[in-house]
């Protein structure tokens, strides 16, 4: 793993992020797991193997999807349950006949994202979900649904809606019980109050996760505006996490798949319905799939055995399903330069240099 580290150092330095953390999986066992570079771009603390990050929308497939998959194996949800008999309001609506799988693989036909954050900021936080709920029901579609593939946080937004709708419970509570806890997964949460995380052990520091209008880091709280709004828990983004969390709740996903996990939180049919594409669709239910050219996984993620997911903050992972490798990536390169294309270009390389050490 010699090039991908020094790749991790060149981009601490050329600042594609201030720090990250690098863990690379070949059958379920981490043979790479490094921090590197700082907790944010003025140089406050180092980066540890088991600092947090915000996740961003790495959200929708570890905890939104997960929450779906968990329910739709339970038989509380089915996956062609149609939003017209999901939620009230919606009967009759242009949104009637999205279907939960419409959602889960973002052809539902709604737009990629709205700033609802504008007017539910200006109200009370017992009032914003309601009317968050109303805004949503009222977004007009950009296409008729299953049409086309187009990425939606507004969809997973949705999403949310019904999960909690069926499950009768906030989406925290809901996969912090149900999905993290029987793993012993601790390093998986979302963060409403994201003011008490300063008694924290040094190794266990969180990365700042972006800026405040003075241009000082802010750690702990969630850098989505929308998900902000909502008080730090929405569908698209929210969740923050370990690279080993991450890990280690999708190797419990592969060894369900494999048949080899000694518990399952999951049927081995649910896993493999989400991890693979549906007729007609462009990613699998809650998870993406490398582009045909110039993926961010690179050259050696095939699209037909891999699956994994991007978020907004820096952070990536991609398991290529065939060989069970897992490359999870973890960073804060909003706090560098929101706009910037670094990790664009950065990406692919790593994974790259990560398959190529592999390989001696």
């Amino acid at each position: 793993m010699k090039q991908a580290d020094a790749l991790m150092q060149e981009a601490v330095d050329t600042g594609v992020f201030p720090g990250a953390v690098a863990l690379v999986a070949r059958n379920n066992e981490i043979v790479f797991h490094k921090g590197f570079g700082w907790l944010d771009h003025f140089k406050n603390g180092l980066v540890y193997r088991n600092t947090v990050y915000d996740l961003a929308s790495l959200t929708k497939p570890l905890s939104t999807a997960a929450a779906a998959m968990h329910l739709s194996d339970r038989g509380i949800l089915d996956l062609n349950d149609r939003l017209g008999t999901l939620l009230p309001g919606l009967d009759g609506s242009d949104k009637a006949g999205i279907s939960v799988e419409n959602l889960l693989c973002h052809n539902a036909g709604l737009p990629a994202w709205r700033p609802y954050f504008r007017e539910l900021n200006t109200l009370p936080a017992d009032r914003r979900k309601k009317r968050l709920h109303q805004l949503l029901a009222k977004e007009p579609l950009v296409c008729p649904p299953g049409r086309k593939t187009l990425y939606s946080d507004v969809g997973f937004m949705l999403l949310q809606w019904v999960l909690e709708k069926v499950a009768g419970t906030r989406l925290d509570g809901y996969v912090s019980t149900n999905l993290y806890l029987p793993l012993n997964i601790s390093d998986l949460f979302f963060l409403p109050d994201w003011g008490k995380i300063s008694s924290v052990p040094a190794d266990r520091a969180f990365a700042a996760s972006g800026v405040d209008e003075n241009n000082r880091a802010v750690y702990g709280r969630v850098n989505d505006e929308n998900a902000r709004a909502m008080g730090g828990v929405a569908g698209h983004a929210g969740l923050f996490g370990t690279a080993a969390a991450v890990f280690y709740f999708l190797c419990h996903l592969l060894e369900i798949r494999s048949g080899t996990a000694e518990k399952r939180l999951f049927s081995r049919a649910v896993v493999e319905r989400f991890l693979t594409i549906p007729p007609g669709a462009g990613r699998t239910p809650g998870f993406d799939v490398p582009e045909a050219q110039n993926s961010s996984s690179g050259r050696f993620f095939p699209r037909d055995t891999s699956v994994g997911h991007l978020g907004y903050t820096g952070t990536s992972f991609w398991i290529e399903l065939r060989r069970e490798i897992m490359v999870i990536l973890l960073s804060n390169r909003v706090c560098t330069d929101p706009e910037s294309r670094k990790i664009k270009d950065f990406r692919p390389r790593f994974h790259d240099a990560v398959i190529n050490g592999l390989k001696t």
